[in-house]
């Protein structure tokens, strides 16, 4: 069976338009992206605008919503009430799926954003609160989040499609989640090292952790940041040393209603 792999991005965060121009060409080497929906960044005419570029690419698009901070990039931990983050989720889905429509295409799946997605992981019940938003919206939608998190495991007990999400140049911690950004030792930044760690978790189904423990994980889908330094260069080459060792690059397989 040829084994394959989804390559995401997160799209549309960084306003103006040299960075849509950088936008364009991470589209170049993703199978799926995940658009800003406006409340850590973007807005309505951004999203179109990577909408329309998406589509004919045949690049499965997904929303990426998040806390209402655009002042913190939505990084920031939010303590919201159940009701809050069902309607945070519901107007951020809602928005970019009519967007997505107008334009001729569907939205596939949702990944939350920065401590949203961070939080999710971890807090089993704002996991399902979230995936009970998206359900609400579309139960075709997918929910794309980390791999082994509380918010997989949410989205499959009320019978949505998952993809579980692993890192290239991120390392992880014994529980399977991601070292903080401010701690030392939380990138990978030598381009084959990512390319054989993003093998390793495709083939065997594990990571070596930052304390050097082997962690079981599941690899759909590799995600690669765009607002890192030469960013399409960087995708170009993990995407042609994934594609080189027998490894096909495809969106993750979604049952779509009939339009």
């Amino acid at each position: 069976m040829q084994l394959s792999v989804d390559l995401n991005c997160d799209l549309g965060e960084i306003d103006g338009s040299p960075d849509l121009d950088r936008d364009s060409l991470m589209l170049n080497y993703v199978s799926s992206i995940n658009i800003a929906c406006g409340y850590h960044a973007g807005d309505p005419d951004r999203m179109r605008r990577l909408v329309r570029l998406a589509i004919p690419k045949q690049i499965a698009i997904g929303a990426h919503p998040s806390y209402p901070d655009r002042v913190h990039f939505g990084r920031r931990e939010m303590s919201l009430s159940e009701s809050q983050i069902r309607e945070i989720v519901l107007d951020q889905v809602r928005i970019l799926s009519k967007i997505v429509k107008e334009e001729g295409g569907r939205l596939r799946h949702v990944k939350p954003h920065g401590a949203l997605y961070n939080q999710a992981a971890v807090r089993e019940d704002l996991a399902t609160w979230i995936v009970e938003a998206v359900a609400s919206v579309d139960s075709h939608l997918a929910v794309m989040g980390l791999s082994g998190s509380y918010l997989i495991a949410a989205a499959k007990r009320i019978g949505l499609t998952t993809i579980s999400e692993v890192f290239s140049d991120r390392q992880y911690t014994s529980e399977g989640t991601l070292v903080p950004r401010d701690q030392p030792n939380a990138m990978i930044h030598g381009e084959q090292e990512a390319v054989e760690r993003v093998l390793k978790m495709i083939r065997n189904k594990e990571v070596v952790s930052v304390e050097g423990i082997s962690i079981p994980i599941q690899a759909d889908t590799v995600c690669i940041h765009s607002d890192t330094p030469n960013a399409a260069a960087i995708a170009a080459q993990l995407r042609l040393g994934i594609e080189k060792n027998g490894v096909d690059i495809r969106a993750h397989a979604i049952a779509m209603p009939s339009m």
